[in-house]
């Protein structure tokens, strides 16, 4: 598959299971860095285990996005987290 998300970040929340593991995993696959946000420590770690392991690039953020001041907090986390790994995010 072309690198079409290159250079780019895909934040994936409930990225732990299902379509949201997929879709994180199609993200990483077409280039993207991920962030991998659940509220499942377990499954989003899991997650960005395969990821890595394809070779791409993830990270995890756990967050309940029922709770607004969990997904303010993911996003700062997710954009300091990106600069520390040199990402432009």
């Amino acid at each position: 598959m072309p690198a079409v998300m290159e250079g780019k970040v895909a934040l994936v929340t409930g990225a732990g299971s299902g379509i949201g593991r997929a879709s994180a995993m199609a993200f990483a696959g077409a280039g993207a860095s991920v962030v991998v946000a659940d509220v499942d420590r377990a499954a989003g770690t899991e997650t960005v285990s395969l990821i890595e392991g394809t070779g791409g690039t993830a990270t995890f953020v756990a967050v309940d996005v029922s709770q607004a001041t969990q997904v303010e907090a993911m996003g700062r986390r997710s954009h300091r987290r990106l600069r520390q790994a040199g990402l432009r995010a």
